[in-house]
């Protein structure tokens, strides 16, 4: 299956090359602008045709061998890693064909909930992702944690409120949530769609949390939010 169609650009002459390919496929769409099939072949691209979410990548010189091997590491994704792979390529504005193999491999340090309004299922697909297997007693709770928690700034403008149990308390972003108990984050996007995602601190420095608040389309997904929450070690030395 073509996972990536891009532009290309030589001259006036342009073509749609997709991808992944044979060097056979690539050297015809090459030759058909004027450009030699050579190892680590650059090309302008003058639009991501597909998919959407590579859009950063538009309007660049480009290795055609590096989107090529992106194009083949994505063939073998599940519907699952590949919604991770682009939600996360927005949050973090990556725009090169290496950083987006780097985050295929590094898939795993993200955890995509989608939707939030069950705060239930959300702590499990965070549990399961992190251990691979729970108890009875953590599949019926909230994620859980033995260490800090960071919320990041999120994709758009939007409020966010912070409760441990009952209790309003003061938050800034990017500081990290250390104290044990069981929390709430309320988010509530310009148009009053609102999402909701608890979590609870228990005993002990294993981890740091860092979670990307991404307010995706709620107007068009009718009050969906997307949360990731990427693992970090607590002796990591750029740990935010």
């Amino acid at each position: 299956m073509k996972q990536i169609v891009l532009n290309i650009r030589n001259g006036k002459k342009n073509a749609d090359v997709a991808f992944p390919c044979t060097e056979e496929e690539l050297g015809k769409a090459l030759a058909s602008i004027g450009l030699a099939n050579t190892p680590s072949q650059k090309a302008y691209v003058t639009e991501m045709v597909k998919p959407d979410a590579f859009c950063l990548l538009e309007s660049k010189v480009l290795d055609l061998d590096e989107v090529n091997y992106l194009a083949k590491l994505m063939d073998g994704e599940d519907t699952a890693e590949k919604n991770t792979l682009f939600a996360v390529t927005a949050c973090e504005g990556y725009d090169t064909p290496k950083e987006l193999i780097n985050l295929h491999f590094n898939l795993g340090c993200y955890t995509l909930i989608q939707p939030t309004d069950d705060t239930e299922t959300v702590g499990r697909r965070y549990l399961y992702s992190i251990k691979g297997c729970m108890t009875s007693d953590e599949a019926k709770n909230g994620g859980k944690t033995t260490g800090g928690v960071v919320l990041s700034e999120p994709s758009e403008t939007a409020e966010i409120k912070v409760y441990r149990g009952e209790e309003e308390i003061e938050y800034k972003l990017g500081e990290t949530i250390s104290e044990e108990g069981e929390y709430r984050v309320t988010i509530t996007d310009e148009c009053g769609n609102s999402a909701v995602y608890t979590f609870t601190i228990e005993a002990g420095t294993n981890w740091t949390l860092i979670i990307l608040l991404v307010v995706l389309g709620l107007l068009i997904a009718g009050g969906v939010m997307f949360f990731f929450i990427r693992r970090k070690r607590a002796s990591d030395p750029d740990e935010a």
